[in-house]
């Protein structure tokens, strides 16, 4: 036991030296302009300690309000984040297939005029974007990009976005956003007119009863929902609200857990009598043609599938997956764009990207 505690004081005596070490280098940080301190193993490797103790050193500064701590990022000097060259990117789950690709585009994107990017991942619960958002209030950065979290669900989190103007902080929402602050602008997609030009496409192969299955607490789903109904109704094809299936945030996580007894239910009870079936998106299309083939159903010659992103899900089988897609990089260059219009003190614009269909084996 007093070997325990003696080693535990010897580390609690090594952590508060390297802190005052860092203190020390942080002042000459400042005096050269630099604002990123150098990475956990290179502090490790200087002091000839493990990266536990750095992390706790540096979890003391961040305490003292010295340092800001950035997850995938690094910690750079609490000051200088403050004064302009950081920019916060708040995401659901940034490990969401969608979300690495955009990252690196706005980074690019950003770094080319001097920026830092850091990503905060709310993992999809409202408290956790709370916090995010009590930080950036606290310290804030240059500039936000935030994806709205089940925003057709009100958000106790308005205020706090209401607090981000306040602060002079400007925000660019990336999909869909909420209807705060009023001068945030929003890079998001055509949806309505995505599933429009799908409802269509699978009509002209002779479709004439169609299926889908569509987010239900944001308002991406809502819209290319829309899209296939209104298009259903001009061409005069079959519709009916009960062969669309509406999935939340909480049965995609269950469906990645490898729990597809969702998409059993949908084959059961919301496919027949369609032959084909709008996917929200590439995830959940990948996983249905799956469920499909498990319940002896063909693809393409029963069931057509055709989805939204044209992402890797749609070539990451033999039969590829017809999808939508935008030109490679539009998402985040066009909402890199914005943003730094919006801290240039220009007019930053809201702007719907459209889609491309690539059609592939599955539809």
């Amino acid at each position: 036991m007093y070997k325990a505690l003696r080693r535990y004081c010897d580390m609690a005596a090594k952590y508060i030296s390297i802190a005052k070490d860092i203190t020390e280098e942080m002042r000459t940080m400042q005096q050269s302009g630099t604002k990123k301190l150098p990475s956990e193993a290179q502090f490790a490797e200087k002091y000839g300690c493990s990266r536990q103790t750095v992390r706790t050193a540096l979890a003391l500064l961040e305490k003292k309000g010295l340092v800001v701590k950035c997850r995938g990022s690094g910690s750079y000097l609490a000051d200088t984040a403050n004064n302009s060259k950081l920019v916060a990117v708040v995401l659901p789950d940034k490990s969401e297939y969608i979300y690495p690709g955009i990252v690196r585009d706005l980074q690019n994107n950003l770094s080319a005029k001097g920026y830092s990017v850091c990503c905060h991942n709310t993992n999809g619960r409202v408290i956790n974007e709370r916090a995010v958002l009590t930080a950036l209030v606290e310290t804030p950065p240059a500039g936000i990009v935030i994806e709205a979290l089940n925003n057709v669900l009100a958000s106790p989190n308005i205020d706090l976005l209401e607090q981000v103007e306040a602060v002079g902080v400007p925000l660019v929402y990336l999909h869909c956003g909420y209807n705060r602050p009023v001068s945030a602008v929003c890079i998001s997609e055509d949806d309505y007119t995505g599933a429009y030009s799908l409802v269509k496409y699978l009509a002209a192969k002779g479709h004439k009863n169609i299926a889908g299955i569509m987010k239900s607490d944001d308002s991406r789903g809502l819209e290319r929902y829309h899209g296939c109904v209104q298009a259903s109704l001009d061409l005069g094809m079959n519709f009916s609200e009960s062969n669309y299936y509406w999935l939340s945030s909480e049965s995609r996580r269950r469906l990645l857990n490898n729990n597809d007894s969702i998409l059993h239910s949908f084959i059961k009870d919301y496919l027949k009598p369609c032959t084909a079936v709008i996917c929200y998106n590439d995830e959940i299309a990948f996983y249905l043609i799956r469920a499909l083939r498990l319940n002896n159903i063909d693809v393409p010659g029963e069931v057509s599938v055709v989805s939204f992103d044209n992402s890797y899900y749609a070539t990451a089988r033999a039969m590829g997956i017809t999808s939508l897609g935008h030109e490679a990089h539009a998402v985040g260059k066009v909402a890199a764009e914005a943003l730094l219009a919006l801290m240039a003190g220009r007019t930053g614009r809201s702007a719907a990207l459209s889609w491309n269909l690539t059609e592939r084996e599955s539809g």
